[in-house]
């Protein structure tokens, strides 16, 4: 009897310590899911975040081009705005990513992040420059001047010196010269806004005063030939050369300042390196963070 008690002692504490086990194994199952689980959820919620700083950093750049090459101050503006919110967008993205990576996060996406990071802050740099000269619009406002004001200023002197030349001799040779000289001198300023050289910039300013002294001295040598007949259109040719002079000194200063081709040359050159390497390290750690190694699947089950 005794030997039975026994017997029976031993299933009841062999079953008991079969049901621990298993219990002991199905709940190591359920933990490894749930932590299968979450890890891919993590992993999920970092590549969800790379692709919105991918999308913020295509529409800096896309903004940053079009403040470039917008030709009002007020459209620049709006663009150079949305610019540098879709860089604050990537770098507040940046700073979730970097507490998400903290979280979870094998060796290798840690570093990828530190990378872009860097290029990070190397294309906020250049594009803070960019937007900066952008916005200025000197080179825009130059234009603007040359062909309007300026172009209609060297139309009224060429109007009033062609009356004035009709005579015929030496009031014909002197005004023909200083309306040759005076368009010379209006042509020359397209080309001087264009420039990008100050060493050329400077060339063509002497060129410039060249013209200037030609057109002064042909309407100097008007005057003393003291025609009664030429004094009304001479004086409109002055007060017209005397608004152009003014005028092509406002041009060539805001020529010189040379923000929007400075702006270009920027956004074509270190703006698009730096957004390179921006768009390729982000590449490399989206890549990185989907190609993680799985965590661990669920225990095999117990027979």
């Amino acid at each position: 009897m005794a030997v039975g008690l026994e017997s029976k002692a031993l299933v009841l504490t062999g079953l008991g310590t079969g049901v621990l086990l298993l219990a002991l194994v199905v709940g190591l199952q359920f933990a490894g899911r749930n932590e299968r689980a979450a890890q891919e959820t993590l992993r999920g919620q970092r590549v969800e975040t790379v692709q919105r700083m991918r999308i913020a950093l295509a529409t800096a750049m896309e903004a940053e081009r079009s403040a470039v090459m917008a030709v009002r101050d007020d459209t620049s503006r709006q663009h150079a705005a949305e610019a540098h919110a879709a860089i604050d967008q990537v770098t507040e993205a940046t700073h979730q990513l970097k507490a998400l990576q903290a979280e979870h996060g094998d060796a290798t996406a840690g570093p990828l992040l530190e990378r872009f990071a860097g290029t990070l802050d190397a294309f906020r740099r250049v594009d803070e420059q960019i937007l900066d000269l952008a916005v200025l619009n000197s080179n825009l406002k130059a234009y603007q001047l040359a062909f309007g004001p300026a172009a209609n200023a060297v139309a009224d002197l060429d109007r009033a010196l062609a009356r004035a030349a009709a005579g015929g001799g030496e009031a014909m040779r002197l005004a023909d010269g200083a309306r040759i000289a005076a368009w010379r001198l209006q042509g020359a300023l397209a080309p001087h806004i264009a420039e990008e050289s100050d060493a050329k910039m400077t060339a063509m300013e002497a060129e410039m005063q060249t013209q200037d002294a030609i057109v002064q001295k042909n309407l100097n040598d008007l005057d003393s030939l003291d025609q009664e007949a030429l004094k009304a259109d001479l004086q409109t040719a002055r007060s017209s050369y005397g608004r152009f002079s003014a005028l092509r000194t406002q041009i060539v200063k805001l020529s010189r300042e040379n923000t929007n081709v400075r702006s270009l040359a920027l956004s074509l050159n270190e703006g698009q390196a730096t957004a390179t390497a921006c768009r390729d390290a982000l590449i490399a750690l989206q890549d990185a963070i989907r190609g993680e190694d799985s965590p661990p699947g669920p225990l095999p089950k117990a027979r």
